[in-house]
Parts: C-alpha cells; sequence; structure tokens
C-alpha cells in the first residue's frame, strides 16, 4: 500500500528537509510494520471476529464502518478492510 505526505509550500521550499522527513516517516511506519500488526491481532471466521481475545458476532451487525486516523491508518484500515471484506459497509481514513 503507498503513502503520500502533504507539505506545504514552505516547507517543500526548504529542500534537502522534505525528503529526509519523508524518510525517516517511511522508516517509521517500515519499522512497526501496521499490516502484519493487524492480521496478528485479528480473526475472522465467518461472522466470528475475534480481537486480541474478544469474539464478536458480525451477525449481530447490520452496518460496519471502519474510521481511523493516524500515520499508519492506511496500512491499518487496508488489511482490516481485507478481513472484514463484504461485511464492511464504508468508511473513512484521514493518513
Amino acid at each position: 500500500m503507498g503513502y503520500s505526505i502533504c507539505m506545504s509550500e514552505n516547507t517543500q521550499a526548504e529542500g534537502g528537509f522534505r525528503g529526509d522527513a519523508e524518510a525517516i516517516w517511511r522508516a517509521a511506519i517500515a519499522a512497526v510494520e501496521p499490516e502484519r500488526l493487524i492480521r496478528e491481532s485479528v480473526v475472522r471466521e465467518d461472522n466470528l471476529v475475534r480481537i486480541k481475545g474478544m469474539t464478536f458476532d458480525l451477525a449481530g451487525f447490520e452496518k460496519i464502518f471502519l474510521v481511523a486516523f493516524g500515520k499508519a491508518a492506511g496500512a491499518m484500515s487496508g488489511a482490516l478492510a481485507e478481513i472484514l471484506g463484504e461485511r464492511l459497509t464504508s468508511g473513512l481514513v484521514v493518513v
């Protein structure tokens, strides 16, 4: 999954700092492997979803919305969306 960074024109004008900041940001995301963390913590078997020892029966929910924000929101929400599959109604992700 790709990421993009938005910076103001002033920040972009500072030249090398933008590249350095982006490299640091990408290294931080890679170090924690957010997709792997979700896949290890969330397991779906039919209508049952287990998250860190808690079990949820998706049959009890008419709609399921995913809301995520933060540096790793894109990767983590992507992994969770794959796990939830057709049961996911919609979502909002702010990176």
